[in-house]
């Protein structure tokens, strides 16, 4: 949301939506600009108050929201929210771009200065060992402290000198310069995009939750399946076959012996019955593939019986 324009109205006059003044009988005006809506964007005007503190008194300001952007729409596309970016050239002139850079070269003329102060202040002298630590430990300390200090008297001036023309190109009006006029449809975008940036952190923080309870619901059922596994390898024990080995009837056990010698017999002599049935009918040329019992009789699995 972007105030685009400004009328002061006295009293702490409000307007409602439908059109008439209350506790004030102030004239509106329509907004001084219109914002630059791209492909796909419908904007609702609509009225917000703020307190002037400069002048002592309160203000209303004109707003557009794009109607696609409200709380209460569902979808909000990123490439469309993307869109409203600007495509314009840089409103920056050539001046302005000279200023930016010789600012930025005197804070690097400033840092270097400091440096070889700093280089030059260091004693001559010569430090024991002992006084060594103590020494390094003072000078990351005031580091440290002229580091913070640096930072923040930076971004002190950034934000005096970023602040004032945002302040003026929201609130000046009619009286807005025509750089205040071209920078105010940057910040109606910039606004959209903190919006949109709002949209996106509630979503990931909603995913991020979902998240964590997904991964607590699959530690859960690891445990319950390594349960499950341990339960199912028992049971697996419990119906094991008994081997004849295990057997303490010496009488049984031979007997199983026996048994066992004559199956294993009985399972060699079938094995080569059947590779030579096999290799007769394969040999003798009839289409074997097109009958059903032929086909299965060559090529049943000669592991079958064990």
């Amino acid at each position: 949301m972007k105030c685009v324009g400004v009328r002061v109205m006295n009293n702490g006059g409000r307007r409602i939506g439908g059109g008439k003044l209350e506790h004030g009988a102030a004239e509106t005006t329509t907004p001084t600009s219109t914002p630059d809506y791209p492909d796909g964007l419908v904007g609702n005007w609509g009225w917000c108050w703020y307190l002037n503190v400069l002048h002592g008194r309160t203000s209303m300001l004109w707003y557009s929201v794009p109607t696609n952007m409200e709380s209460n729409s569902p979808d909000l596309g990123l490439e469309e929210l993307l869109n409203t970016t600007s495509t314009k050239p840089s409103i920056l002139s050539e001046r302005d771009r000279a200023i930016l850079a010789l600012y930025d070269e005197e804070e690097e003329i400033r840092l270097e200065k400091s440096l070889i102060e700093a280089r030059h202040a260091l004693p001559d002298q010569d430090v024991s060992e002992d006084d060594v630590d103590a020494l390094l430990q003072a000078a990351e300390r005031e580091a440290l402290e002229a580091r913070a200090a640096y930072l923040i008297r930076n971004k002190i001036v950034q934000s005096v000198l970023v602040t004032d023309p945002v302040l003026k190109a929201v609130h000046a009006g009619l009286n807005a310069t025509p750089a205040e006029r071209k920078l105010l449809p940057l910040l109606h975008q910039r606004d959209i995009l903190a919006m949109y940036h709002t949209t996106l952190t509630s979503t990931l923080s909603t995913a991020s939750s979902a998240v964590t309870a997904v991964e607590r619901d699959n530690i859960a059922a690891n445990k319950k399946n390594q349960q499950l596994t341990a339960t199912l390898l028992g049971l697996v024990e419990a119906t094991k076959p008994q081997a004849t080995e295990d057997i303490q009837d010496a009488r049984t056990r031979a007997q199983l012996q026996t048994l066992d010698s004559e199956l294993r017999a009985a399972r060699k002599r079938w094995r080569v019955m059947k590779g030579v049935v096999s290799g007769v009918i394969v040999g003798s040329g009839v289409d074997w593939a097109s009958d059903k019992g032929l086909r299965e009789l060559v090529m049943d699995d000669e592991e079958e019986l064990g």
